[in-house]
């Protein structure tokens, strides 16, 4: 069930500002202690940086024939009898991409330089472009992605795509398919979905916003969705996380005590934030 009660936020470690101005995906790795694997929004190319929590050391990695048009989100799990990272450019603020792209990468110690993504996949929504900084490997076999409805007051509901990961390795072009909308209840504090998580343990759900998050019941929450009716995530407990800035990144730790999230700075070294659950 979603953590009743958390710690006070904790900055932990620093992230050199000229390296990671503005990280949009994160995630932790559950086969290398302290690893965390971080993408930069739009500007940075194809690329993917393996940072250590506890050093600071970091090595930046290209993606080889990946074109990283706007990176914005990370997703981590299998990849057949391996585990992948999935690195996904479907940035859009003006949603008008006509195309998408996932690139899933073998975890492994060290990369080097560059290393040849397992797949490349185009994708497209069924219906029409979308602005999305979120997606989530699920234990159910799928990636989700999750669109990004921006505005203060904005009461739009969140649309949720979806393609098993078979599909996603056994060709070149796909369509992700609509499996439904939801909102959170309060129309005075709106959720603009900026990240989301699994735990490692598959059962929790973490969303992330600009002013706030959420943290769910997993399965629960998939199993609400439907194409024809908008899910309100009445159920889900407010988490203090962001005030406003830049935060869209956001991990569980690799034991799943806690919640990492970071946020946009150029001027000063941004600081992994995290913030432990009391069981």
């Amino acid at each position: 069930e979603p953590c009743e009660s958390w710690s006070a936020n904790e900055a932990f470690q620093s992230l050199p500002a000229e390296h990671f101005p503005e990280v949009s995906g994160m995630r932790s790795s559950k086969k290398f202690a302290d690893r965390l694997y971080l993408v930069n929004d739009s500007g940075d190319g194809a690329n993917f940086y393996s940072f250590d929590q506890i050093s600071g050391n970091f090595e930046k990695v290209q993606i080889k024939g990946f074109k990283g048009w706007d990176m914005e989100a990370m997703g981590y799990g299998p990849c057949g009898s391996k585990n992948c990272i999935y690195v996904a450019d479907i940035g859009d603020n003006q949603a008008r991409r006509k195309i998408i792209r996932i690139a899933g990468i073998v975890e492994k110690e060290s990369y080097g330089s560059q290393v040849t993504p397992l797949f490349h996949k185009i994708l497209k929504y069924p219906d029409g472009g979308k602005d999305a900084e979120a997606i989530i490997v699920a234990p159910d076999g799928y990636l989700y992605i999750f669109s990004k409805e921006f505005g203060l007051l904005s009461s739009d509901p969140t649309r949720v795509y979806r393609i098993s990961l078979k599909r996603l390795q056994s060709s070149s072009q796909d369509v992700l398919e609509k499996v439904g909308t939801f909102k959170w209840s309060s129309f005075l504090s709106p959720l603009t979905v900026t990240d989301a998580a699994v735990s490692p343990n598959g059962k929790r759900l973490f969303l992330l916003g600009y002013f706030f998050s959420l943290e769910l019941n997993l399965k629960d929450f998939l199993d609400s969705l439907s194409p024809d009716k908008i899910t309100d995530l009445e159920n889900a407990v407010k988490v203090s996380t962001g005030k406003g800035s830049q935060t869209e990144a956001v991990t569980y730790s690799s034991d799943g005590n806690s919640v990492i999230w970071t946020y946009e700075s150029s001027r000063s070294d941004p600081n992994l934030i995290r913030k432990t659950c009391f069981h």
